[in-house]
């Protein structure tokens, strides 16, 4: 059988009934879109289920079931119908990983409904439930998505994500459009776009590494090291991070600098993989460092610290008089990009960079003297 019915929608469990499914697709005016991916037991996302609606289609595709995505993709990178997603980067992500490609143009109802007023990072729930009034069924929000057979639950919860995007969608560009903030949400959504944001280069590592700015510059320029190996043997493996060293037992490695292998073995004895790798771990600590990336190395004094929150008090302004999340303005780490003297690229430019002149302005008036450790 190549096309089950289920309810309202079809689940796609065959190369032929995707076929089908993606020429009807290609001349719909808009396409709401959804995954379901595991990645608890590896680095890159294992692609389960996707969810497509479209005037007239519901569908649920196995692509455990399918030959080849290429067709789907084909439809997602190539028709010119918008494609509506909810909070969006993690499915961006993982369909990616298929062939390098991304759905466009794309517009994400999380996105644009940050930018209406309503929470940061609102879940689909919650904003179908404020929206329209209408209480989705969380029952299969940690259900395991690679099992098989899918249970009828489990194609309802999924079919259920992109039911509803597309009246979201049109109410929230309605909303939009009077606010005047229709380009702010294409310039966002823009932004998601940037195939950058899916590539994971190792020696960018470092940047996902909280705490780092506690340690000493030696033991950061050691931090920065052990990220990028950390982040290669993830990848090489498909392991996630933390199976391969958890961000603790990085830091504790770069600040402690074991002697050897079995000193290092014993100060993390229940991690395997470290063991594993004891060696090479050992030799890269002991190193000689080069600079270190930009920023990693700037740890704020208390004269830094109180200009963060100068900053940050003046954001927290801006963003309330229009009525948006402080967060969706500006994020921590670009506040202290700011300390630092570095202005972020999207507050120079766009629409932030329109919003927040009156920020950049007040750092432009604090001397750099003092802000950060030499």
């Amino acid at each position: 059988m190549t096309e089950i019915h289920h309810g309202e929608f079809r689940f796609i469990a065959a190369q032929t009934a995707l076929e089908s499914l993606c020429t009807e697709l290609h001349e719909a005016p808009w396409l709401a879109l959804d995954t379901e991916f595991e990645r608890s037991r590896t680095f890159y996302a294992e692609l389960c289920l996707v969810q497509i609606a479209a005037p007239g289609v519901l569908a649920c595709i196995d692509p455990f079931a399918i030959d080849s995505l290429t067709p789907l993709m084909d439809v997602l990178a190539a028709s010119p119908a918008t494609k509506q997603l909810h909070a969006a980067r993690q499915d961006l992500e993982v369909l990616y990983q298929i062939d390098g490609r991304l759905p466009v143009p794309l517009l994400d109802t999380q996105v644009a409904a940050g930018l209406a007023g309503y929470a940061d990072n609102i879940g689909y729930a919650d904003l179908v439930q404020q929206m329209l009034g209408l209480t989705l069924d969380k029952s299969q929000t940690r259900t395991d998505w690679r099992q098989r057979p899918l249970t009828s639950a489990q194609l309802d919860y999924a079919a259920a994500d992109v039911l509803h995007l597309y009246p979201v969608t049109r109410l929230l560009e309605e909303k939009l459009a009077g606010l005047g903030r229709s380009a702010w949400l294409r310039e966002d959504c823009q932004a998601l776009l940037a195939v950058e944001n899916y590539r994971q280069p190792p020696d960018t590592a470092w940047q996902r590494l909280r705490g780092l700015s506690n340690l000493s510059a030696e033991a950061q320029a050691r931090a920065v090291a052990l990220a990028a190996w950390r982040e290669t043997t993830a990848q090489s493996r498909n392991l996630p991070r933390g199976w391969v060293l958890k961000d603790d037992e990085l830091l504790s490695l770069a600040n402690s600098v074991p002697a050897n292998a079995p000193a290092l073995a014993a100060q993390l004895a229940s991690n395997g993989n470290v063991r594993r790798h004891a060696e090479a771990i050992i030799e890269l600590l002991h190193a000689e460092r080069a600079t270190l990336p930009p920023l990693a190395g700037r740890r704020l004094t208390a004269t830094g610290r109180a200009a963060l929150k100068r900053l940050s008090t003046c954001a927290q302004s801006i963003a309330q008089r229009l009525g948006i999340a402080p967060s969706i303005l500006i994020t921590r780490r670009e506040l202290e990009s700011l300390v630092c003297g570095e202005t972020p690229g999207r507050l120079r430019d766009g629409w932030r960079g329109a919003q927040l002149a009156e920020l950049v302005d007040l750092r432009a008036g604090i001397s750099d003297d003092g802000l950060w450790e030499s």
